[in-house]
């Protein structure tokens, strides 16, 4: 994958010229094939007409050799192909296989039927194979230069906004190709990339791009997983240490026998492996059913998650670490038992191996278990409070009663994009007006951006700016800002408060002086100290300076185009500007969603052209931004609460034994005067020690792995010391509850009884 960075820009990403694509791919040295995919707004939502059928679907307009680069071959008919870049044949369409089968019923007959878009009549020339997700979440593929051409425009050097896929020759490095395309980046003349100097060429393996953001987070659930491997681990050395115990007499005899150290302790560790493989087979059991029923219940937004398999390379990595584990956590306890065995044989006492065997190393087992639990819970606490904060954050904007609908229109306006243009102004400005006339409907507004840009096409605007007095060159250095096209009715129907000046007015359309709203981060950075009213700036298009605006508003600072961060944001007026918002905000009385068939009934009431693609209520948005974060705090939470199970068990196991074969120490202390309270404090303090122990070596090495978690973290810090101090209290009540049991038992011990025994 191939992109370009300009890294004098705060949002650095720029998209590659037609001109950039042609170029590499005729004159590369590096690269067999070189094909484009949208920088931005790939799978876009458009609506797909199947004879009487709306559909909505998520289209992606590719350069015609995506497939052949890709190296895909279709499932049924053929992919898109260099020639349909090129020829002036029927437009051709691909469906994925997911599309294929969800909105065509799997029906092998689908090749060659004609479909409708807005832009005119599509045949569906192929389906592309199962699993072939890229860009994600597209449904459809489209060849962009032929579209282009049947629209009447012929694709120019400085149009497309492409990042690149880029197939290498045999032999060659990604070293080579990544010198290469920087070099030609260097040198490729255009007015979107800036100086040459701040120019950077971003290559990475295709595996990584289809990867993602999601590297990280599974990385740090498969450190948790192993982490609850290493405390189940010291938890069964410890039983096993226990185990040998009561097998002393047997070993001994067998030693006595003629039984060497080798063919003891081979015998123990073949038990221990027969155990471990037992246990393996019942957790893989379980392992199979507990992640068919977490596909299933996943939350939608998380990639590819329903192609998850248990396969056999799952299958084979489990055993082998259930066999290694074993092996490897039982040769400790295993050659410990023969050793102490022989001990026994020659002194005719098991009074050594006992103490060895209650002494430091069950205890430093355990205290390894508490210190690796306060190391899982802290990480999954910090990141149950950061959701927490980014479920109930303020976002800047009144967020309740909300629905966003996207309008689409079913047919498009050929070639005469003025008229379409006035046709789809119109239709936002009536539903403006009429929405509001209706029962549970308090306002309307036409919008370019769905908030948290989450959804498929509606990314928004992200431009620079130049301020009156800068050059171009000046301006190119100033910080990308996020541009949102708006009615005047905008600011009212999103609840967003004005600070200074005025919002948009019905006088603001074209012809009239161009002017602005922006936000106060903009308005701090733009012109610190100063009063933006008034002040002058034009938004750049790819280095182009555009309209000069006038500043007539400061609004409050929202979380609209990021759930996480507030960004510099430049608001313009629907009638001055060439962007066609899609997006209309209703805010309703009750739920929102119960006014979509209103919506739908107002829209198709004027105009039988349009309908309603895909709509949502802010709680839906929310939870599409929030879906990785969400869905990575349970799993890490599910695996916490198991590590402090199984710390807990291993406390409880070491404390009863302490208990049991102390019994006689614990007889005697009764016997010269000893309350079963002191008794039962004895054993909690053993307890407490040996937690809080655990709880200080698991807190400090919880100060240095959290960090890596600050990526995912939302308004606290990941070394926060309310998380931190909870969990070692959490801890601790946990080592009191363990000792509970123990406790009680030893202060109910019969002193005659014990004496005697003894």
């Amino acid at each position: 994958m191939l992109s370009a960075e300009n890294r004098a820009q705060t949002s650095p990403h720029i998209g590659l010229p037609n001109g950039a694509l042609w170029s590499l791919g005729q004159e590369s040295r590096s690269f067999s094939d070189v094909a484009g995919v949208p920088a931005v707004g790939a799978a876009s939502p458009l609506t797909v007409r199947d004879g009487e059928r709306s559909i909505s679907m998520a289209v992606t307009f590719a350069s015609g050799n995506l497939f052949k680069t890709l190296g895909v071959r279709p499932l049924l008919g053929r992919t898109l192909e260099p020639d349909d870049d090129r020829s002036g044949t029927a437009l051709a369409l691909v469906l994925s296989y997911r599309a294929w089968r969800r909105d065509f019923g799997a029906q092998p007959d689908v090749v060659g039927r004609t479909v409708r878009l807005p832009m005119g009549g599509f045949t569906v020339v192929g389906v592309a194979p199962e699993g072939l997700d890229f860009p994600r979440g597209t449904d459809v593929w489209l060849a962009t230069a032929q579209l282009l051409r049947h629209l009447g425009f012929e694709p120019g050097q400085e149009g497309g906004y492409w990042d690149l896929v880029g197939r290498l020759k045999p032999g060659v490095t990604l070293g080579q190709a990544a010198a290469e395309f920087s070099a030609f980046l260097h040198n490729y003349q255009s007015p979107r990339f800036g100086a040459p100097a701040s120019r950077v060429a971003v290559v990475r393996r295709f595996t990584d791009v289809i990867v993602g953001d999601l590297r990280t987070g599974l990385l740090i659930v498969f450190a948790a997983v192993i982490l609850l491997l290493l405390i189940a681990c010291t938890n069964i050395a410890g039983l096993l240490l226990t185990r040998g115990l009561t097998r002393m007499s047997e070993l001994a005899i067998r030693s006595a026998l003629g039984a060497d150290h080798k063919r003891l302790a081979t015998q123990l560790l073949t038990e221990n492996l027969v155990l471990g493989v037992a246990g393996g087979m019942l957790g893989l059991v379980v392992a199979a059913v507990a992640l068919r029923a977490c596909v299933t219940l996943a939350p939608p937004g998380l990639p590819r998650f329903d192609e998850i398999r248990f396969d056999l390379a799952a299958l084979g990595f489990a055993l082998a670490l259930t066999c290694g584990s074993m092996l490897l956590f039982g040769v400790a306890p295993a050659f410990r038992t023969v050793r102490s065995a022989i001990g026994v044989l020659l002194r005719g006492s098991a009074y050594g191996a006992i103490d060895l065997l209650t002494g430091r190393i069950r205890q430093l087992l355990v205290v390894v278990q508490v210190a690796l639990a306060v190391m899982e819970l802290s990480s999954a606490g910090i990141l149950v409070r950061s959701l927490a904060h980014l479920q109930h954050s303020d976002l800047g904007f009144k967020a309740d009663h909300l629905l966003f609908v996207v309008v689409q229109a079913l047919e498009s306006g050929g070639s005469d994009m003025e008229a379409a243009t006035t046709r789809h102004l119109a239709v936002l400005e009536t539903l403006q007006e009429r929405l509001p006339r209706t029962p549970g409907i308090v306002s309307a507004t036409a919008s370019y951006l769905l908030p948290f840009s989450v959804v498929g096409g509606t990314t928004g605007l992200d431009q620079q700016y130049r301020l009156e007095g800068q050059s171009t060159g000046d301006a190119l250095k100033n910080p990308i800002v996020s541009v949102d096209v708006a009615s005047e009715s905008y600011f009212r129907t999103l609840g967003i408060p004005l600070l200074r000046g005025r919002v948009f007015t019905t006088a603001d359309i074209a012809g009239a002086p161009d002017v602005a709203v922006v936000n106060e981060t903009m308005a701090r950075g733009a012109w610190p100290d100063q009063d933006p009213l008034g002040k002058r700036l034009q938004v750049l298009s790819f280095g182009t300076p555009g309209r000069t605006r006038s500043v007539v508003g400061v609004v409050r600072d929202t979380r609209y185009r990021d759930v996480r961060a507030v960004l510099p944001t430049v608001y313009v007026p629907l009638h001055q500007t060439s962007a066609l918002p899609a997006v209309v905000a209703v805010r309703t009385v009750g739920d929102p969603q119960r006014t979509l068939p209103t919506v739908k009934s107002v829209l198709t009431s004027f105009d039988g052209g349009y309908t309603i693609g895909k709509a949502f209520s802010i709680e839906d948005l929310r939870s599409l931004a929030l879906v990785r974060p969400r869905f990575l705090a349970a799993v890490l939470a599910v695996l916490a609460c198991a590590a402090a199970v199984l710390a807990g068990v291993g406390l409880f196991s070491v404390l009863s034994f302490h208990v049991r074969h102390r019994s006689r120490e614990l007889g005697v202390r009764m016997s010269l005067g000893a309350s079963p309270s002191e008794l039962r404090n004895f054993v909690l303090r053993r307890a407490l020690r040996i937690g809080a122990t655990g709880g200080v070596v698991g807190l400090l090495a919880a100060l240095a792995s959290t960090r890596v978690l600050r990526a995912f973290l939302f308004d606290i810090s990941p070394t926060d010391p309310l998380t931190l101090a909870g969990v070692v209290v959490f801890l601790l009540a946990l080592s009191g509850l363990a000792a509970y049991v123990p406790a009680m038992r030893a202060s109910r011990l019969d002193p005659a009884a014990v004496l005697r025994a003894e």
